[in-house]
């Protein structure tokens, strides 16, 4: 079985997917599945702009953090 997913789902990462089928108030069924995408974390196009967000918001906070100089 194979499905056409986004280029922008994480590589190499396990995710488990479920869920529940419910009737009359009930459940029914129920049921979960570990899915994981073939590839390098780096293969998917999010992966560097969550490193570089990161490096930023670092950036920033070290920005905040400085000592003020006397003045």
């Amino acid at each position: 079985m194979s499905w056409e997913l986004s280029d922008w789902l994480p590589r190499d990462v396990e995710l488990t997917v479920s869920g529940v089928h419910n009737e009359n108030g009930a459940i029914f069924c129920e049921g979960s599945v570990k899915v994981s995408f073939d590839g390098s974390p780096w293969d998917s196009p999010i992966a560097p702009l969550s490193l570089g967000g990161t490096a930023l918001a670092l950036g920033g906070l070290a920005w905040t953090a400085r000592g003020k100089g006397a003045a």
